[in-house]
């Protein structure tokens, strides 16, 4: 079994799912976990490099735009908890948004009541309901605001501007498949690094 929600599994569910038969719990999560294969998805470091990003662009007062649905949001909370909690950047401001066209006007009433020079989305579907409210809005991107997603999205390329994401390495299949091969790892435990996010520059930062 295999999922990429891993702080939505509990050690209850994962014990549970032994003791129904499955032989192999493999999942993403921050840290290990009993009973389960745990590559480890860092979302702090996707956060920190986001930020970072806009940043070292200089920068100054950026944005961050986020998930209301409660799952996405428990995510976004600790991509985004250190810039939040330490105010390491000069401005850090927070939207929830729906994931609707209907969000755009306020998105852009948002960056410009906030004076944001820079956004970074939660991934790159969020990205591009910014780049679209901003753009309806009569600000420039990136000369105004800049933006930045997450997941590389293969439509983040189509946009116009193209948005600048970050591309998060998951486990292959064929990492999958090497690991259920092993007969060693059965109702075991083991934790795997996954390659760190890499930024992918494209038109809007």
């Amino acid at each position: 079994m295999l999922t990429l929600g891993g702080r939505d599994l509990s050690d209850d569910a994962i014990e549970a799912l032994h003791r129904g038969g499955i032989r192999s719990v493999i999942m993403t999560d921050e840290t290990a976990r009993a009973g389960a294969h745990v590559f480890r998805m860092d979302h702090a470091a996707i956060g920190r490099l986001s930020v970072s990003h806009l940043a070292t662009a200089g920068r100054q007062r950026i944005g961050l735009v986020t998930p209301r649905d409660p799952l996405l949001r428990a995510i976004s909370d600790r991509r985004w908890a250190y810039e939040l909690q330490t105010g390491t950047h000069s401005h850090i401001a927070q939207l929830d948004v729906d994931l609707s066209s209907s969000e755009t006007e306020r998105i852009a009433a948002w960056a410009t009541t906030e004076g944001l020079d820079g956004i970074s989305a939660f991934n790159d579907d969020y990205a591009m309901l910014t780049l679209a409210g901003l753009i309806d809005a009569g600000i420039h991107v990136p000369d105004d605001v800049a933006i930045i997603g997450a997941d590389n999205q293969t439509q983040s390329s189509f946009s116009r501007p193209a948005i600048t994401s970050i591309d998060i390495t998951l486990p292959s299949p064929e990492d999958i498949l090497s690991l259920l091969a092993d007969s060693a790892v059965e109702q075991g435990e083991s934790l795997h690094e996954l390659p760190p996010p890499q930024i992918v520059r494209r038109a809007t930062s």
